[in-house]
């Protein structure tokens, strides 16, 4: 077994082995490039694996931004979809993230998290667009367009 890395910033590699992936947004190091991986091809290995990246379907406002966004990733939050709802346990890895992602209505989620883990980071991310603040709960969900009720009992669940 050998395992070299990710592939995420390599368009070829990522319509061949993860081609439901073109086009989404990678927050995976730009060195992910599949280098690795060719060199075991072309010494004969077998490749495996579910076809996932690190990364989101799509980003609203600024796209090189989100990446620092990312680091908010590693506080306590809770991932919803539009409809408010819990739909993973946050402390899996990214492929399981990925494809929990691509069930969810529109492929849409969103990061949840209180005035306790608050950076500056966010400020930013607000002002090109790519997060959303608010007071409440529901101003948060409706300026971001999730289901307020759903939100409010998932938050309710498990915050």
């Amino acid at each position: 077994m050998l395992t070299t890395g990710g592939f995420d910033h390599n368009p070829a590699l990522i319509k061949e082995y993860a081609s439901r992936a073109e086009g989404d947004f990678s927050f995976a190091s730009a060195g992910n490039t599949g280098d690795g991986l060719t060199m075991a091809k072309k010494a004969g290995a077998d490749v495996i694996g579910n076809g996932s990246v690190i990364g989101f379907r799509r980003v609203i406002g600024e796209p090189a931004y989100v990446t620092e966004i990312c680091l908010l990733m590693w506080m306590p939050y809770l991932y919803v979809n539009k409809d408010g709802k819990r739909f993973v346990n946050e402390t899996i890895d990214y492929p399981i993230f990925y494809e929990a992602l691509i069930q969810q209505p529109d492929q849409i989620s969103y990061l949840i998290f209180d005035g306790n883990t608050y950076v500056e980071t966010l400020d930013k991310a607000v002002e090109k667009g790519s997060a959303f603040k608010a007071d409440t709960l529901e101003d948060l969900a409706k300026a971001a367009g999730i289901d307020p009720a759903g939100l409010k009992t998932t938050v309710e669940a498990y915050n």
